[in-house]
């Protein structure tokens, strides 16, 4: 996604504009997590020692997907804006996509920034 439809104008626009972005990297093993946060995912079945298993654990508890890539248009609140989706390999299908979030949160907070 990042290398074929993240490159597009549109949707880099939208992007670096309209939203603050957090990628949480579930592969990354090389960063061990503080003991004071390692915990056993029910759902990954293994403690959470090194990061990727902490944001791992993290996408399926939250947003109920351990899919990737993942992506979740959220407020603050970290609650999804709109459903969120797998990939999308079609530029213009993702920045609707986009688009929609950007909507519903300005709606939501009354701005039209």
């Amino acid at each position: 996604m990042e290398d074929k439809v993240w490159v597009d104008p549109e949707v880099g626009r939208i992007i670096r504009e309209e939203y603050v972005l957090i990628q949480l990297y579930v592969d990354e093993r090389s960063v061990q997590m503080p003991a004071e946060k390692v915990h056993y995912s029910k759902l990954l079945r293994k403690e959470t020692k090194d990061l990727g298993s902490w944001n791992g654990d993290f996408q399926a508890t939250r947003y109920q997907s351990n899919s990737q890539p993942f992506y979740v248009l959220a407020g603050q609140d970290l609650e999804p804006m709109v459903t969120p989706q797998g990939a999308i390999f079609d530029a213009a299908e993702y920045a609707a996509f986009l688009k929609r979030g950007v909507e519903i949160y300005k709606a939501r907070n009354n701005t039209n920034e």
